[in-house]
């Protein structure tokens, strides 16, 4: 693995708000030597006053170590 390529891809997941928690799949992905990978990173959020929960799912395509993003959202309806 090219410690110079991860840790440039660990800086750009990290500042463009996903933090370091996919520091570990990152480095299995990159360990596994494909040109493509995807990772997923799905974020919760919830709206109390119209009763609904978000989930934000996040699709960090890479393609020869070039990052594309991807963003699907879904709604969900809280009963009470």
């Amino acid at each position: 693995m090219n410690q110079k390529n991860f840790e440039y891809l660990h800086d750009q997941i990290k500042y463009t708000g996903f933090g370091e928690g996919l520091e570990n799949n990152l480095k299995q992905k990159i360990e596994d030597g494909k040109p493509e990978f995807t990772i997923d990173y799905e974020l919760l959020s919830e709206c109390k006053f119209y009763a609904l929960k978000y989930s934000l799912i996040y699709s960090l395509e890479y393609r020869y170590y070039l990052p594309l993003f991807d963003t699907r959202t879904k709604k969900i309806l809280v009963t009470r």
